[in-house]
């Protein structure tokens, strides 16, 4: 008669939503990531590159680990209440881009904005414009053009 596997009481944790479920000890990280993307309603990647989003569980000398394999699944199957955290990654280049870049280059725009505003409201001085000799008044015509 087979043994039937044991099973661990887990906790899924998503901003402020939680689910309460039991697995089975043999259960792996990909299953725990495809449990919460469909509680969660969660993207799973279409290729091999890395998840939106990360598990995190508190060990017993209260360090967060992040799970990245089974086995440290299997490590975390050994505490005594289990709660696996889901957070979702923070895009460093967009975050960088809307914390430094954007505010730098809208406080410029509205510069410039302002710089044209005043330019448009200022009355120019009059000043006259140096009128252009025609060719034909000339000093200084060339010889090469009595050859033709």
């Amino acid at each position: 008669m087979a043994s039937r596997p044991e099973r661990c009481a887990l906790v899924l944790r998503y901003e402020s939503q939680r689910r309460e479920l039991a697995v089975g000890l043999d259960t792996t990280l990909l299953d725990v990531r495809i449990l919460a993307a469909h509680l969660f309603e969660l993207a799973l990647p279409t290729s091999s590159k890395e998840l939106p989003w990360d598990l995190t569980y508190e060990d017993n000398e209260g360090d967060e680990v992040h799970l990245t394999n089974d086995m440290e699944l299997q490590e975390a199957f050994t505490m005594p209440s289990l709660t696996i955290a889901v957070h979702m990654k923070r895009n460093l280049l967009e975050a960088t881009i809307n914390e430094h870049v954007l505010p730098a280059v809208q406080s410029s725009l509205a510069t410039v904005a302002d710089w044209f505003t005043q330019l448009s409201h200022d009355t120019p001085e009059t000043t006259s414009v140096p009128r252009r000799r025609d060719r034909a008044e000339s000093e200084t015509e060339s010889e090469s053009d009595d050859e033709l």
